[in-house]
């Protein structure tokens, strides 16, 4: 895991952050106004957009991550390489567990590990990890795996 700044950031990641940024203007969570934002890069270099939804009913909410995947999966893509994920000013965002665990079955459909980019509204704190190692022990039916 490291701290980066934004402009060491690839152009294609600027991209993404910025993608996720404006995913986050269409977030809607009446209940505690926390709005996210998120992007996913295909291996195949397309970008699709995701935000959060939230519902009184909690079992129905959708975090901007995996609204973004399913965006790409019904485009026909899940070759995932890297996914933004943008929270309020100040406030950091890394994906939940709930979120870990899917990006997880993502990392065994094509079996490498995704880049997670984790970033302030204003771009003033950014980290870039992956998810294995913010998930290192995650469930698995795969008996193989290490977790």
């Amino acid at each position: 895991m490291e701290t980066i700044n934004f402009e060491k950031l690839t152009e294609e990641e600027r991209n993404l952050v910025e993608t996720a940024i404006k995913a986050r203007e269409y977030a809607y969570n009446p209940e505690t106004g926390r709005l996210h934002g998120a992007a996913v890069l295909t291996f195949s270099g397309k970008v699709f957009p995701g935000s959060n939804f939230y519902s009184s009913a909690s079992q129905l909410n959708v975090c901007a991550e995996r609204a973004a995947v399913l965006c790409a999966n019904s485009s026909g893509s899940r070759d995932i390489k890297t996914v933004a994920v943008v929270g309020d000013e100040g406030n950091l965002l890394t994906p939940c567990g709930i979120c870990r665990q899917f990006f997880f079955g993502l990392t065994e459909i094509t079996g490498r590990d995704i880049e997670v980019i984790c970033v302030n509204k204003d771009k003033s704190e950014i980290i870039k990890t992956s998810i294995l190692e913010l998930f290192p022990f995650p469930y698995s039916d795969n008996s193989s795996h290490r977790g």
